[in-house]
């Protein structure tokens, strides 16, 4: 939830360039920090003119890029998934999920998808995609799910058969409702976390048992 508060809080840093600064306190103290004067603290953070910055105690630090070398070359380990367990997709039938599921089979090896969505089966494309799919060899299960509905994800989660058990989840699953941070509403904010935020809570929550087994895009 916080990370997502701070992407929104960058995206209108982007809009509204040197009016926003990000102050990052540690977790939990708020601007409580015990004996520290806030004044001073938060003057010098002004001055250094960072969108961004960590404060510990009187000690503010500011992230960077840089270049990380451990002296070899590290290989590209692609991921690995079991070939009979079930990959869930959120947001399968949709173009991007589409892309991924071609991917999964194609340079993955997978062979059992589960590809949810909010219309499922009735979206466009998706017997197609099925079709397809199935020709390189995936047993495929299209699903209609609301995916911020807690409920309905535990019971597409329940019915994934016990003899190929959930083992990847990629979650792609999104509204798209554009708009300048000025434009935005609370209602207009919550369309669009909920199917993305909200929905990623509950695959977290719903799925930790799993965690030793699972891999999580």
């Amino acid at each position: 939830a916080g990370a997502a508060v701070w992407g929104l809080i960058r995206a209108a840093q982007s809009e509204n360039p040197d009016r926003i600064i990000l102050l990052d306190t540690a977790a939990g103290s708020g601007l409580d920090v015990g004996g520290v004067d806030m004044g001073s603290v938060l003057a010098a953070a002004l001055a250094t003119g960072e969108p961004q910055i960590a404060m510990r105690g009187a000690a503010l630090s500011t992230p960077r890029l840089v270049r990380y070398t451990t002296g070899a070359a590290v290989p590209d380990v692609p991921a690995v998934f079991d070939s009979e367990g079930t990959v869930l997709v959120t947001g399968g039938t949709g173009s991007l999920g589409a892309m991924v599921a071609r991917h999964l089979v194609a340079g993955h090896g997978v062979r059992r998808l589960l590809l949810v969505s909010r219309r499922g089966s009735d979206a466009e494309g998706a017997a197609e995609l099925v079709a397809e799919l199935g020709e390189s060899g995936a047993v495929v299960t299209v699903c209609a799910c609301d995916v911020a509905d807690r409920d309905a994800v535990a019971a597409v989660l329940a019915a994934v058969p016990v003899e190929h058990p959930l083992t990847g989840v990629v979650h792609l699953a999104g509204v798209l409702d554009d708009g300048v941070i000025g434009a935005l509403t609370p209602e207009r904010i919550e369309g669009v976390f909920a199917p993305k935020v909200t929905a990623v809570r509950h695959l977290d929550e719903l799925t930790r048992e799993l965690a030793p087994q699972l891999a999580s895009f």
